[in-house]
């Protein structure tokens, strides 16, 4: 007859497992709900404090005190129909310009490599959790459930806030079984 000790130890584990779990379905799940979108150049804006937006097919850069971006003249697909154009920094909104930079990588990054490295993400902490689940050492479910933690609290700054949303949730599946292993480990 199992001690009632072992019994506790093989319901955390059962726990611990049904959460991998659905950390993988949930990213297997999410990541097929969004198609993928046809590719296409992604256009900028830099917004003049007069409110004036000027539409920029690249990166708007900083030289000298100068704003330099690409504007098209005649039809985006003709090379020879862009021009790099500055303008003093002084008279660009910023924030505004920035924010909107900021929408147009993330759009970028959700519609070629978003989906994939959220995938992997998702992938990689299902096999943490099963980790955790199948470990008897308490500190190593610890290491194991804090090195998780890390990546989850650094991933939506390095994937241009994507799934941002999700990966709170999926932190919070796993502080709920960080807090088990804490509870059970005394």
């Amino acid at each position: 007859m199992p001690r009632r000790r072992d019994v506790g130890r093989s319901a955390g584990r059962w726990a611990l497992c049904a959460r991998a779990m659905l950390i993988a379905v949930i990213g297997a799940g999410l990541a097929a709900a969004v198609p993928a979108a046809a590719e296409e150049q992604p256009t900028y804006r830099l917004f003049l404090l007069d409110d004036t937006p000027l539409v920029s097919y690249s990166e708007i850069t900083h030289v000298g005190g100068r704003a330099v971006f690409t504007v098209p003249l005649g039809s985006a697909s003709d090379p020879a129909a862009l021009r790099v154009v500055s303008l003093p920094e002084r008279l660009v909104d910023w924030e505004r310009t920035n924010r909107y930079s900021d929408a147009v990588r993330l759009r970028r990054y959700a519609t070629t490599r978003g989906d994939d490295d959220y995938k992997a993400l998702t992938e990689f902490l299902a096999r943490a959790m099963s980790d955790m689940a199948f470990s008897t050492d308490p500190a190593e479910k610890l290491r194991i459930g804090g090195d998780a933690r890390r990546k989850l609290a650094e991933w939506p700054a390095a994937h241009f806030g994507f799934r941002e949303l999700e990966v709170r949730e999926l932190t919070a599946i796993l502080e709920e079984a960080i807090s088990d292993v804490q509870a059970s480990a005394g």
